[in-house]
């Protein structure tokens, strides 16, 4: 590795941070992997060199200390990408400080508040005309059944900041889940007085019709400037759990309706670095309707790159001061698969007895195909046992 490119430091190494140090390495970008966990198997990729570090879920005065104590002997400005809520939270609480040391792709403070609460980010998209689920923000038992009536069943019932639901022991007061499907007014209560431990003011939505293979995404990058300098779409084609959990099986197909939505909302918003548009395509009238934005790169992200768009190499420059790339399209077909949940999806299936979709099954088997952990030139994350 050159050692006159300024350095990448990935706060976790799991799919995600994997991905970004298989996006950066072969680019000869030195990349550190911070682990908050020794736990974490992109540690033992090729790409980068892992060290430990305080988390920023659980030990966020040392993890500043840290970086603080870390960029204090680096010899150039470096970049710090985050990998997941608490770390955008973390890097947007202390971007005043750490910028002397770092760069990141993360708008400022107050945007990423924005775009992290649900009900301003819908308020936003209605704004721009961007088409999203009906919502209502509810905070006691009475405002949530009003807007039961409204929205109608089955809904679905999400916390206002998701990272909220994960802190102390909330994920296990919600019972795991990122976003609970309701289907009656009793069902609604009885959920909202045990998740109102966790949060008492909820989100209200109406439940898009459409199974999870009408789930889009849209991975865009904005430079310092406002200018956009890299995209791509993906479709899930299978997430686990069912309906509200991640995606393990994801297509790259380019779907310019999807794209312009999203770049539309950023631009709104006058946003700045890396983001992840979700949407969900409506099967009554086919309208892709928001479902959220993730300010941070994301599991799936490294499937741009298999695509011909590597948003990690994009925003390294981007942050680096050197010029952006030609913009490219992407290409079609091109498959990202987490195995091990992908095998839980399917096991769900037979379980439950839902229908598996054989046609899509053989096109993964014979199609290209980009591997949560496996790669055949970085085979130890997906060998060794974290």
């Amino acid at each position: 590795m050159p050692d006159h490119l300024p350095s990448a430091y990935v706060l976790n190494m799991q799919y995600t941070g994997l991905g970004i140090a298989r996006s950066l390495g072969p680019r000869g970008v030195p990349v550190i992997g911070l682990m908050g966990s020794p736990h974490q198997r992109g540690g033992h990729s090729r790409h980068c060199r892992a060290r430990r570090c305080p988390a920023a879920r659980h030990e966020p005065a040392q993890l500043l200390a840290y970086l603080l104590d870390l960029g204090a002997h680096l010899e150039s400005r470096a970049v710090l990408f985050p990998t997941g809520d608490f770390d955008v939270l973390f890097i947007a609480e202390h971007q005043e400080v750490l910028k002397q040391y770092f760069a990141f792709p993360l708008p400022d403070r107050e945007l990423v508040d924005t775009i992290q609460n649900k009900w301003t980010l819908h308020q936003k998209a209605q704004e721009c005309g961007v088409p999203s689920p009906l919502t209502y923000s509810c905070g006691n038992p009475d405002t949530l059944q009003a807007a039961g009536r409204e929205a109608g069943y089955p809904c679905i019932l999400k916390p206002v900041y998701s990272y909220r639901w994960h802190q102390g022991n909330n994920w296990d007061v919600v019972g795991g889940r990122k976003a609970i499907k309701i289907g009656s007014p009793k069902e609604l209560t009885d959920t909202y007085m045990r998740v109102r431990q966790a949060d008492d003011t909820v989100l209200l939505q109406e439940f898009v019709p459409g199974d999870d293979s009408q789930i889009f995404v849209a991975g865009l990058y904005f430079g310092r400037h406002g200018d956009l300098q890299g995209g791509f779409t993906a479709r899930k084609l299978a997430q686990y759990p069912p309906e509200t959990g991640t995606g393990c099986l994801v297509e790259g197909t380019d779907n310019p309706e999807v794209m312009s939505l999203g770049t539309r909302l950023l631009q709104h918003v006058n946003y700045r670095g890396i983001a992840e548009v979700e949407f969900k395509r409506d099967t009554r009238d086919g309208s892709y309707k928001l479902i959220e934005i993730n300010p941070r790169f994301w599991d799936q992200h490294r499937l741009g790159a298999a695509c011909g768009v590597n948003l990690s190499y994009v925003a390294y420059r981007d942050l680096t001061g050197q010029p952006a790339l030609p913009v490219h399209g992407q290409a079609s077909g091109i498959y990202w698969v987490a195995a091990r949940e992908l095998i839980r999806h399917v096991g769900h299936g037979l379980r439950y007895r839902r229908a598996l979709d054989l046609r899509m099954l053989w096109r993964l088997a014979v199609g290209k195909k980009e591997w949560a952990l496996f790669a055949w030139d970085d085979p130890l994350p997906a060998l060794l046992r974290s």
